[in-house]
């Protein structure tokens, strides 16, 4: 018989994976009452943003005045951020993330066309970020498209 966990935590990831797919801009006070309607229902944990490069996914350019006004609301809410690498990663951190998520895929090919490194690179850059960034909470998202 299987052991269920004594709990879930559910994580919010609407405005980073839900905004990040969006063509046209959102400005970022758009985003901010999303948000603060996200923390306001009772949301513990949300995943606010991604700290990619702009040209990657130009709606997450603000990811750092994003992360600075959600912690000025000073609510008791733990945030995450979607990092690539170590750049993000640290870009997060100095924004004030204490927790990032990093996506390794399943298939070499989707590796490849998401983060352009091979698993192994990316296993790599994992490893760096733990080294240069010891407190920084680090979980890993396995992930695959299938199409």
């Amino acid at each position: 018989m299987m052991k269920l966990p004594e709990e879930v935590k559910i994580v919010e990831v609407g405005p980073r994976d839900g905004f990040q797919s969006i063509k046209e801009w959102i400005p970022t006070k758009d985003k901010m009452e999303i948000i603060e309607c996200l923390i306001n229902s009772n949301i513990k944990k949300i995943e606010v943003t991604s700290f990619v490069h702009p040209k990657a996914i130009p709606q997450m350019q603000d990811a750092q005045e994003i992360v600075t006004k959600v912690l000025a609301l000073g609510k008791d809410i733990e945030l995450n951020a979607l990092v690539p690498n170590l750049t993000g990663a640290k870009a997060a951190w100095e924004a004030g993330i204490k927790e990032v998520t990093f996506v390794i895929s399943a298939s070499e090919k989707h590796n490849l066309e998401n983060v352009r490194r091979t698993k192994e690179e990316s296993f790599a850059e994992l490893m760096a970020i733990k080294e240069q960034l010891p407190d920084l909470k680090v979980g890993v998202r396995g992930t695959e498209h299938l199409t």
